[in-house]
């Protein structure tokens, strides 16, 4: 998720800088920071200031964030937790590409210099740490954050301090002492995820995908479509196409998303969809291999008529030809939608091609 260490750092850190050294006798304190249904917690060095604030994720929903933030005076440092609600278009489904391309994004934003971004498998689930710089009221200082993505919930944890004494004790304590327990979160909607599903098999160009057996086909009238399905409502929709060019004849999967991503997915889109928007691309995986996915929204129009969609469409090269996967909803039922994308996403399989 994009979040934005907003200008009033600037005051934190100088009001912590000018601060004397007279409370470093203050008896240490833990304070526990954990909000209703997060399954992260954190123990803060003092009483943090609480506050909930309304912010922007880089795939366009909004999202409530839960913030504690601290300022350590006699060490010259700020840290801060932030807690949201994993949605179901999170960062993390859509691989680690997808994350760094989001950290790159804040750390521009924002106007760290020389930013380095890590991610790893940690024993509380998929962790981007990221380090900076920045000039701050003439000193210069390291920014750090750590995300954690959980099973229902994220975290942030955040720091900075002068970079000539950072990271003081207090960091590494703040940061070690991230915990998980059990929560009961609330319960969630019914979507199309619960249905069962059927099977398409495509013995010429060799898959198998699988879709709700509430979904109806939709006459294919383009060569290169395979399959077209569309839910209950009569709009939201998943396609399977094929095609071949020469140009990616001899391209390997791990090549085309290399070349994808230096392009503009939506160049030959904006013709149909004018308006649109790319909310977020980069590599992933389909049938286990290495693919390129984007997403994207824009208003879709007909017979006076104006609805605005969100799509995403994943792409990859198998036997010669690239293959493309678009699942589309309105979106304002996007999110709601995602839960049944990403498994039909998962059960597109390339069969095992037999000389």
């Amino acid at each position: 998720m994009k979040n934005i260490i907003k200008s009033k750092l600037s005051l934190i850190l100088l009001l912590a800088l000018l601060e004397t050294s007279a409370h470093a006798q203050d008896t240490p304190r833990r304070v526990r920071f954990q909000p209703d249904r997060c399954e992260f917690y954190v123990y803060f060095p003092n009483e943090p200031t609480i506050k909930t604030v309304d912010m922007a994720t880089t795939t366009g929903q909004r999202v409530e964030v839960i913030r504690g933030e601290a300022t350590i005076p006699n060490e010259n440092c700020f840290l801060r937790a932030e807690f949201t609600p994993k949605l179901s278009n999170s960062l993390d489904y859509f691989g680690d590409q997808a994350l760094r391309d989001a950290a790159h994004q804040f750390t521009k934003h924002d106007g760290w210099e020389a930013p380095t971004v890590d991610i790893e498998n940690s024993k509380f689930g998929k962790c981007v740490h990221v380090r900076g710089y920045k000039t701050v009221s003439g000193i210069y200082c390291t920014f750090e954050s750590k995300t954690y993505y959980g099973v229902d919930s994220v975290i942030i944890l955040y720091s900075g301090g002068p970079s000539k004494s950072y990271p003081p004790p207090s960091v590494g304590r703040f940061f070690n002492s991230l915990g998980k327990s059990v929560t009961n979160p609330s319960p969630k909607p019914a979507t199309l995820e619960d249905n069962n599903y059927q099977m398409y098999r495509d013995s010429r160009y060799l898959f198998s995908a699988w879709y709700p057996k509430t979904w109806a086909n939709v006459p294919i009238s383009h060569p290169q479509t395979r399959l077209k399905v569309r839910s209950e409502n009569g709009f939201d929709d998943y396609s399977i196409s094929v095609g071949s060019s020469e140009a990616f004849k001899n391209l390997t999967p791990k090549e085309f998303v290399e070349m994808m991503n230096e392009t503009d997915p939506l160049e030959s889109l904006r013709p149909y969809l004018p308006d649109a928007v790319l909310l977020s691309k980069g590599k992933s995986y389909l049938s286990n291999q290495e693919a390129f996915f984007f997403v994207y929204k824009g208003t879709f129009k007909a017979v006076g008529v104006e609805i605005p969609v969100t799509i995403m469409q994943w792409q990859t090269i198998k036997y010669g030809n690239v293959y493309t996967l678009t699942c589309r909803a309105e979106t304002e039922r996007f999110e709601t939608m995602l839960p049944a994308f990403h498994k039909i996403l998962f059960g597109f399989v390339f069969q095992v091609k037999i000389p």
